[in-house]
């Protein structure tokens, strides 16, 4: 089973050429739960599982990225409200 990271996950581009990342960010992968489904779906085009237990991890590596995403997102938040008080 040769199944990407979350992070090479993160920093695959799509047709666009923008990376799941920078759509992730510009919101352009959707809101209340449903950038964390095309997510996954964007896994399981970069890499077509071939078992029940491949999906299964893929889903888990997307679920995985996705978080690293929010908590991407959390932090830039955070150093934008930590500039504007100062």
């Amino acid at each position: 089973m040769n199944l990407p990271k979350p992070i090479d996950l993160v920093r695959y581009r799509n047709w666009t050429g923008l990376t799941v990342a920078e759509l992730f960010h510009a919101g352009r992968l959707g809101s209340d739960g449903a950038d964390k489904k095309n997510i996954e779906q964007l896994a399981r085009q970069f890499h077509p599982p071939r078992t029940p237990l491949e999906y299964q991890a893929l889903l888990e590596i997307a679920n995985e990225a996705y978080e690293y995403l929010l908590d991407e997102q959390d932090i830039t938040i955070q150093i934008q409200r930590a500039n504007t008080y100062q």
